[in-house]
């Protein structure tokens, strides 16, 4: 079933998955669950949900709008590349979103003093390895 959104405009049903996924994914990358992360990207894919649909979130936290933009940047690298040679596309309302005032390390654990990181998440000081989502 469809809904409106606060513009009046519809939201289809895989629209609020991708959102809510979205949402989803970026508490467990905050919270460090990196294994739970993984099958919602896992998730994204088999349901075949677009970047492109999800409308630019209401959070007023910079930290999880920023986070929120990088994953749909990495998300449409990712789904682009082979095997998969899909046809993401980043949502607009992304490349409006600016780098945040300090680094923010989101996997500790797994980052060394040299690691060469992600790009869509570096240019918003975010910080995860290279090759982040690169398994599906």
């Amino acid at each position: 079933m469809d809904k409106v959104n606060k513009n009046n405009t519809k939201v289809s049903e895989k629209q609020q998955q991708a959102e809510k996924l979205l949402d989803e994914m970026t508490n467990l990358l905050l919270s460090g669950d990196e294994i739970a992360f993984s099958d919602l990207i896992l998730d994204w894919y088999r349901m075949d949900l677009e970047c492109s649909s999800v409308s630019l979130p209401v959070d007023i936290d910079e930290l999880r709008l920023a986070i929120k933009a990088s994953l749909l940047e990495r998300l449409t690298e990712v789904l682009n590349s082979p095997p998969h040679n899909g046809s993401q596309k980043t949502p607009q309302w992304c490349k409006g979103i600016g780098a945040l005032s300090h680094p923010v390390r989101l996997q500790s654990d797994r980052l060394l003093e040299d690691e060469q990181y992600c790009k869509a998440f570096q240019k918003r000081n975010l910080l995860v390895v290279s090759n982040f989502m690169f398994f599906i």
